[in-house]
C-alpha cells in the first residue's frame, strides 16, 4: 500500500499539482489498519493528502461497538480521514448503515453515499425513479441518508 500510494502521490505531484489527493486505504478502500499502522509517516512524506476509506461489509457488518472502537482509532490518530463511499448494498449483501452513519456524523467525520441519483433500472440508488428517497427493500437507505445529509451539524 505505502509503495503504491507514493507512487500514485509522486504521479499528481510530479506535474505541479499541489491540490488536496485523496488516496484510498488497502483492500479497495474497506481497510483502515494500513493508515493506522501507516498513515502518520507517509502525511510526514506528503502535504495536502486525504485518506478515502469505503464502508462496506467489512464495516456495516461489524458490531456497533467494534465501529466505535475502529472510529476512535482513527480519531487518536488524527488522520484526516473521509468515508468516500458507503451504501446499503455490496456484493449482493444487503446492510443496514444507520449506525455506521449516525457514529461518523456524531464524530464530525465526512460522509458520502454511493450513489444520490433517481434511475428507474437501478434499485440500489438513494432516490426513486420520481425524485423521492428509495427505501424499497434497502433498510430505508433514501430516507436515512436525506435525514442524515439534512441534520444541522453542532457547532
Amino acid at each position: 500500500w505505502e509503495k503504491d500510494m507514493t507512487e500514485l502521490v509522486a504521479i499528481i505531484r510530479i506535474t505541479g499539482n499541489s491540490s488536496i489527493i485523496l488516496v484510498p486505504c488497502a483492500e479497495q478502500g474497506q481497510d483502515e489498519s494500513v493508515l493506522l499502522k501507516k498513515g502518520n509517516s507517509f502525511l510526514q512524506k506528503n502535504s495536502n493528502i486525504v485518506f478515502d476509506i469505503h464502508a462496506y461489509e467489512k464495516w456495516l457488518l461489524d458490531s456497533e461497538t467494534a465501529i466505535d472502537n475502529r472510529l476512535d482509532l482513527l480519531k487518536q490518530q488524527n488522520l484526516p480521514v473521509l468515508f468516500g463511499e458507503t451504501a446499503p448494498m455490496n456484493a449482493g449483501i444487503l446492510m443496514n448503515p444507520r449506525y455506521f452513519l449516525n457514529a461518523v456524523y456524531n464524530r464530525g467525520v465526512s460522509v458520502c453515499a454511493w450513489v444520490w441519483k433517481y434511475d428507474k433500472n437501478d434499485p440500489d440508488a438513494l432516490l426513486a425513479a420520481d425524485g423521492t428517497p428509495n427505501d424499497t427493500n434497502n433498510n430505508n437507505w433514501g430516507s436515512t441518508y436525506k435525514n442524515l445529509a439534512a441534520k444541522p451539524r453542532n457547532p
